[in-house]
């Protein structure tokens, strides 16, 4: 089977397997579920900064020990707005970091990054769940970040012409982050009315997510050519692994949680 073929079938296995998660099981089941991608994402995050494999199974533990103790640390039944807000600005300062460094980062660096980019995610995505239509919530938010990738992908084919970021993603254009937002903003619109949210929080709840979820795509890109790889992992036929699928949702996550909350 060919590349492409590999990628539409992992593409919908992934997507009936999150639908059945998120609407065919007890709820409970999509919380192991997300907290099972968690310390996938640990795992391949360990990659990206150390080859043994003691270093790769102590950040995997420690990752598991800081996720039980935010369970134990944050509100019940509340949105973790302090997490939240921290998240936000840790993923605003990444957009400037981007921008003006060299992809050059120390291992030190890297390991703290996964940990502030997954650790958060994961609560954001816990919390959705909990809330009144959180798995519909959680397949709007996937949609449009979705939808921002593929406008993205067939409009820089079409017209792009300018680098978005050379240095990390040399695919990507300007023009086609443009036609990203606007089929985002679009999908954003019809998930907000077909859910009846209100139109003007998801509209303009859209593009800002769609917008983070690509500094999440850039930010995966320069912790894999930092350590010189192509793909975080091989457990998606296709795709690569977990974070090479995620990437765009675990910074797009924590933004649509604190625009919920708000």
């Amino acid at each position: 089977m060919s590349t492409l073929g590999k990628r539409i079938v992992t593409a919908a296995v992934l997507i009936v397997a999150v639908l059945i998660v998120l609407f065919g099981q007890r709820p409970p089941a999509a919380a192991w579920f997300f907290s099972a991608c968690l310390l996938m994402g640990c795992w391949e995050w360990s990659g990206f900064f150390a080859s043994a494999a003691w270093l790769r199974i102590v950040y995997l533990l420690l990752g598991m020990v800081l996720a039980a103790g935010l369970l134990l640390a944050l509100p019940a039944n509340q949105p973790p707005l302090a997490l939240l807000a921290a998240a936000a600005c840790w993923w605003l300062l990444v957009t400037a970091g981007l921008y003006t460094r060299e992809v050059r980062y120390p291992p030190v660096l890297v390991a703290v990054a996964g940990y502030l980019a997954l650790l958060p995610a994961w609560a954001a995505l816990l919390w959705i769940l909990g809330e009144p239509q959180g798995a519909w919530r959680l397949v709007w938010m996937i949609a449009v970040v979705a939808a921002a990738d593929t406008g993205a992908y067939f409009t820089g084919k079409a017209i792009g012409r300018r680098k978005l970021a050379p240095r990390l993603s040399p695919g990507k254009t300007i023009e086609g982050m443009a036609g990203g937002l606007l089929a985002a903003t679009a999908v954003a619109v019809g998930g907000a009315w077909m859910l009846g949210e209100p139109l003007w929080h998801f509209a303009l709840a859209g593009p800002l997510i769609a917008a983070i979820s690509v500094v999440g795509d850039l930010t995966v890109s320069a912790a894999k050519r930092n350590a010189g790889l192509k793909d975080s992992g091989w457990i998606l036929p296709g795709h690569g692994g977990i974070m090479d699928r995620s990437d765009s949702l675990v910074a797009a996550a924590p933004f649509f949680a604190l625009a919920l909350s708000l």
